[in-house]
């Protein structure tokens, strides 16, 4: 719209008594100046109805009549209105201005008190949704700490000996979800995920409850996945002893074996021992708290209500189970609502053995149980293990020599999917005892270098099958038969080329999932493979090639062996041959 200055000169180049109140109402159309236009008509009315100013002779002197009108009075008019005689055009304040001033000022203080009311709806909305995010809901007597795995160090307000057992945030966690939960939930099992920040001492309102539960970005950067945010599904479902303990055992696995300690498992209702150091069986005892208190150790065979995350479900026991209302947020505002005082929680973890150092390590290297080397499975070069024992599946050596340099590859944050060596990369059995300095050049001579690559889910298993069929070609070439840490498959050595693999896996997140053909994975392997030979020809045409770190097989294994002053055979489940029929 335009402004009333803007339009006067327009309006008071015209005479008045020229122009009628139609073609003054199609001039205001046309400006766009006036919306009350009934009432803009009602005001020209009374104009129009009002005494016509005398007629000027035309015959007069002109000076003569420029007194006359100067002289003249207009005759009486409606109240509210001016002359419209020619003088008023002299007047200070013409009455087309004052008319158009009334209706500007009328709509400009409409205007005002529009926006005024406004304002006071958007500021009363503000304060209402911020007052609500700061109101107090609970106090925090003593800070809670955040971690997620044991003296992680993720915490910015506590020391990692603070959090020796976990974090205390992610406890709390689970023990506000367990409360919120129906009657007669046994308990809480929560990746430590969930949790992003530590509780400060003092005041705890709904902002500070979003800021523990909601992830600003940290979480998405373990090894670039996302885990879960204060939005996520939590399901109810019925587990057995054993369930749960496949549950954590395979959640422990992606926490210390591939670095994601997001995936940590935290309970209430739940502890457990966790020995990282171990290699292959870092979950310990397990209990279950019972109704009046007291703990027991878990029957493997009965059945436990369970909350959990939908992911967990489907993940590690492939169930979908009973979508809940519960979130970790509603859960946290709920607790600390009901509770108005949160407390340190209880430790899920009851024992947590991290370093050789927890284990009491000496100086040597403790074999508890002899393993058996083997190349082709049945071959019979272990000098400790009969045919029989390494017929089905192979000799354990390679296999927790593929593991060790996988598991370390990993804790040094490289992104490997699997790690792949030949049989004859290891020479002799690892047998009970101790182990030194020796025997570390005797079981891994050749000290081959570690070389990168990315392949498609077809070249892997492309290399599987060439690498079996060329060590079934004679007795000399047994030596290439492929071992893996984080691959597993199985085989039919009766098969032609191309059909003797089938349902080949690779293991992530503490589970097994199918290899993919068009898919592209990054495998770890030795300098000599990746070159092709001993019939790992499609090794040497890989997708691209990634500089690899300068590393070498023995020195790895040494190396991390030392660490945990340990070695010990992995589960039959994690063996690269899972059948072999002849």
């Amino acid at each position: 719209k335009r402004s009333t200055n803007q339009m006067l000169p327009d309006l008071e180049e015209e005479s008045i008594r020229s122009v009628s109140v139609t073609d003054f109402m199609n001039n205001a159309i046309q400006s766009e100046q006036f919306t009350d236009l009934e009432s803009v008509k009602q005001d020209l009315e009374s104009v129009k109805q009002a005494p016509a100013p005398p007629e000027p002779d035309t015959d007069s002197d002109p000076e003569t009549d420029s007194e006359d009108q100067d002289s003249s009075q207009p005759e009486s008019l409606p109240s509210g209105h001016l002359s419209v005689d020619e003088t008023a055009e002299k007047d200070d304040e013409p009455w087309t201005k004052r008319i158009l001033t009334r209706k500007c000022l009328r709509w400009l203080a409409v205007g005002v008190i529009s926006l005024l009311i406004l304002d006071a709806v958007l500021l009363s909305i503000f304060l209402t949704e911020g007052g609500r995010d700061s109101v107090v809901i609970a106090y925090v007597p003593e800070t809670i700490c955040l971690d997620w795995i044991p003296g992680g160090g993720k915490s910015a307000l506590c020391s990692a000996s603070d959090t020796a057992l976990g974090g205390e945030v992610p406890n709390l966690l689970a023990k506000a979800i367990k409360a919120a939960s129906a009657e007669g939930v046994d308990l809480s099992l929560i990746p430590a995920g969930l949790a992003h920040r530590d509780i400060r001492q003092g005041e705890f309102t709904e902002e500070d409850a979003r800021a523990v539960v909601e992830d600003s970005g940290g979480l998405r950067r373990e090894r670039k996945r996302q885990l879960t945010d204060g939005g996520v599904s939590l399901v109810s479902l019925r587990a057995t002893g054993l369930q749960i303990r496949q549950i954590l055992t395979q959640s422990l696995e992606a926490a210390f074996e591939e670095g994601y300690d997001a995936s940590y498992p935290y309970s209430a209702g739940l502890r457990f021992t966790v020995d990282a150091s171990s290699q292959h069986n870092k979950l310990g005892t397990l209990e279950l708290e019972a109704a009046d208190g007291t703990w027991l150790p878990t029957d493997e065979n009965q059945e436990y209500s369970v909350i959990t995350t939908q992911d967990w479900a489907s993940q590690y026991l492939q169930a979908s189970g009973t979508m809940t209302e519960i979130t970790p947020l509603s859960a946290l505002l709920k607790y600390a609502g009901e509770t108005k005082s949160l407390t340190k929680p209880t430790f899920s973890t009851l024992e947590f053995t991290e370093s050789k150092t927890d284990r009491g390590f000496n100086g040597v290297i403790n074999v508890p149980k002899a393993i058996c080397l083997e190349w082709l499975p049945g071959q019979g070069v272990s000098n400790i293990c009969s045919r029989e024992e390494t017929s089905a599946q192979g000799g354990g050596v390679a296999n927790v020599v593929a593991w060790t340099v996988l598991e370390y590859l990993h804790a040094e944050s490289h992104d490997i999917d699997m790690f792949l060596l030949d049989a004859a990369d290891c020479q002799v059995d690892i047998a009970s005892g101790t182990f030194d300095e020796q025997d570390f050049q005797l079981l891994l001579p050749y000290n081959h270098e570690l070389v990168f690559l990315i392949v498609t889910g077809e070249q892997l298993t492309n290399t599987l099958e060439q690498a079996i069929h060329y060590a079934l070609l004679s007795p000399q070439n047994h030596g290439s038969y492929p071992y893996a840490g984080g691959l597993r498959f199985e085989v039919k050595a009766s098969e032609s080329l191309g059909d003797r693999v089938s349902n080949v896996q690779y293991h992530t997140r503490g589970r097994w999932k199918e290899v993919i053909p068009e898919r592209e994975y990054t495998l770890g392997t030795t300098l000599p493979l990746a070159d092709g030979e001993k019939g790992y020809d499609d090794l040497h045409y890989p997708v691209s090639r990634i500089e690899s770190p300068d590393l070498k097989i023995r020195d790895v294994f040494q190396k991390f062996v030392t660490q945990r002053g340990i070695i010990e055979d992995v589960p039959l489940t994690k063996y690269s041959t899972q059948s072999f029929v002849v």
